[in-house]
């Protein structure tokens, strides 16, 4: 089930520049000065965009991880290794026959609404959810012949069982007139937890974003409650090959994150990991912030 491991982690590559970033400029508005120009890596079945945001975001990332849950088009609020927070967005390339300056041109434009929506603070509304009506047949035969566990809860909510993950985890998901979004609870923490503990946990979270593509990390607060949750959301159409690629990125950044998410819930392990990274973070390259 698994199949699709190696296309999950992002590659360290330097970004592209050229006329594409400058296709892709044009579709942001003059709104967004403060950020830097748009940068994009191709790969053979992967687009990447990204967009430096100001350093003033630097001291709200908590902020960044919130609006990670309702950000529009499946972009990402994200910590790159510089330390430097961006936005980011992973498109798919499904064919070699696909216009890649099309696909970077609709993604653009994604990217303007999530900075419109970032600048703006456009009022945060929860996640899409299912409409009891909705068919889910087409979706369960999907998880079914691609080796998935998966069963109906209730009318309206989808569960499937993730892989190689330290301890039992499922896959909500729901359907909205959009697509469908796939959750998973990573973890919960209540306010006592120490603030250190805290930006650990939000360091980490940020920085999975950038690591693991479709997969974007965030946070809520229920009932004086912190979850952490992992989100992919998908388009209605190729989900035959993005549902299970967007499982098994999910199985993947659980199994790698819920440990590390319960230990930095410890004050000295959290406090080695903040110290540890900020001397990682200094060590930036020059030319590719936004590795």
């Amino acid at each position: 089930m698994l199949a699709f491991t190696d296309r999950i982690f992002a590659k360290r590559r330097p970004f592209q520049t050229g006329v594409h970033v400058k296709s892709l400029q044009n579709n942001l508005s003059a709104e967004e000065t403060a950020f830097s120009h748009p940068a994009i890596r191709v790969e053979t079945d992967w687009v990447r965009l990204a967009v430096s945001l100001p350093n003033e975001y630097e001291h709200d990332l908590i902020k960044l991880l919130e609006l990670n849950q309702t950000v529009p088009g499946g972009a990402k609020f994200c910590l790159c290794p510089s330390g430097k927070p961006a936005l980011l967005l992973d498109i798919i390339v499904h064919s070699q026959h696909q216009n890649v300056e099309k696909i970077i041109q609709e993604g653009g434009v994604i990217l303007q609404q999530a900075l419109d929506f970032l600048c703006k603070t456009a009022p945060l509304n929860p996640l899409p959810q299912s409409k009891p009506e909705a068919d889910y047949t087409a979706l369960k035969a999907i998880c079914s012949e691609t080796g998935w566990p998966v069963l109906e809860r209730s009318p309206g909510t989808l569960l499937v069982e993730l892989e190689g993950t330290p301890s039992f985890s499922q896959a909500e998901i729901t359907l909205h007139h959009h697509g469908l979004v796939v959750s998973v609870l990573l973890g919960e923490w209540d306010e006592q937890l120490p603030d250190i503990c805290t930006q650990a946990i939000t360091h980490l979270l940020l920085r999975a974003c950038q690591l693991f593509r479709m997969v974007r990390s965030a946070s809520e607060v229920k009932v004086n409650t912190h979850r952490a949750l992992l989100l992919v959301s998908l388009e209605a159409a190729d989900l035959e090959t993005d549902l299970p690629m967007a499982l098994s990125a999910l199985s993947v950044s659980a199994a790698r994150m819920k440990h590390e998410l319960l230990a930095l819930k410890q004050v000295d392990i959290a406090s080695t990991y903040l110290a540890m990274t900020s001397g990682k973070l200094k060590e930036t390259i020059q030319g590719d912030n936004l590795k």
